[in-house]
C-alpha cells in the first residue's frame, strides 16, 4: 500500500518538476500548467505578506 501511495506521489513531483510529461495529453498538460500557475500565485501571495510583516517589524 504505502510503497504504491509514495511511487505515485514521486510521480506527481516529477510531472510538477517538469520531468516525464511525455504521453500526457493536451488536457493534462493544460491542468499541470494551470496547478502551477496557481501555485505559483499563491508563492507570490506569501512572499509580499511575508515581506510586509518584515517592513512592519523594522519601522517599529
Amino acid at each position: 500500500m504505502f510503497v504504491g501511495y509514495y511511487a505515485y506521489k514521486s510521480f506527481l513531483c516529477r510531472k510538477l518538476m517538469g520531468e516525464q510529461l511525455y504521453g500526457l495529453s493536451m488536457k493534462d498538460l493544460n491542468n499541470l500548467e494551470n496547478q502551477l500557475e496557481f501555485s505559483l500565485q499563491s508563492i507570490r501571495i506569501k512572499k509580499v505578506r511575508c515581506l510586509f510583516v518584515f517592513f512592519l517589524n523594522i519601522n517599529i
